[in-house]
């Protein structure tokens, strides 16, 4: 018997928002100097950080990498949710959009916890695995090139500790993931991920229907 989720109304998610976000005012200022941008539905919801901010805190996550910087609003939320000697590396192919982020983190007194590495994101992801990093990092953050995502997920497996946690943002793809007619590469990309993570049994597995979908894969 099918058990639908309740529909998110405009009503609905500002209630979602009063009754959940406790958002730093750093955090905050950062997310509306994003907003101004013309790209600014990169960025992640504040119930999204509001929820990996919780799973950094559950974890007790140490070590964290970050697929997908933007403008550094989720390092700077899961950064003042890590332990003192906490540390995370977040990559992003571009310079100019995290560099926005970089006074917040400052500020925030968590710049040094965030460790910054531009270029394509597999090549970042070879540079660790190359530096030693394998099985080090206690939680990915996977918000990249949605064309790619399928291709992250051995990388992830290679450098999560075992019971480490891979979440992946937009699994819903706006929910073109369940049109099949949508030949879009990056349509294709998600669907590509939610398939092969679904069929490894090396990860446990949750999809929840927070904002454009997220996906929990622990490894086993």
């Amino acid at each position: 018997m099918r058990n639908p989720t309740t529909p998110v109304t405009d009503a609905l998610y500002e209630y979602i928002l009063a009754h959940t976000v406790r958002e730093d005012h750093l955090l905050d200022a950062l997310l509306r100097e994003t907003r101004n941008l013309p790209n600014a539905h990169w960025a992640a919801t504040p119930e999204q950080v509001a929820f990996l901010t919780m799973l950094v805190r559950l974890t007790q996550a140490r070590r964290i990498l970050e697929i997908g910087t933007f403008t550094g609003y989720a390092p700077l939320a899961m950064a003042l949710a890590q332990p003192d000697d906490g540390t995370i590396v977040t990559c992003d192919i571009a310079a100019g959009w995290s560099e926005m982020g970089l006074h917040y983190w400052r500020d925030a007194k968590v710049e040094r916890q965030i460790e910054r590495r531009i270029g394509r994101s597999h090549d970042i992801v070879r540079q660790l695995l190359a530096e030693g990093h394998m099985g080090t990092f206690d939680l990915i953050y996977l918000d990249a090139d949605k064309a790619e995502y399928g291709n992250f997920i051995a990388a992830a497996e290679a450098l999560l500790v075992p019971g480490g946690l891979l979440v992946a943002d937009d699994v819903f793809w706006n929910g073109r993931v369940v049109d099949d007619g949508d030949p879009d590469p990056k349509t294709a990309g998600v669907r590509e991920f939610n398939a092969r993570i679904f069929e490894d049994l090396r990860f446990d597995l949750a999809m929840v229907p927070i904002a454009n979908g997220m996906t929990l894969a622990r490894k086993k």
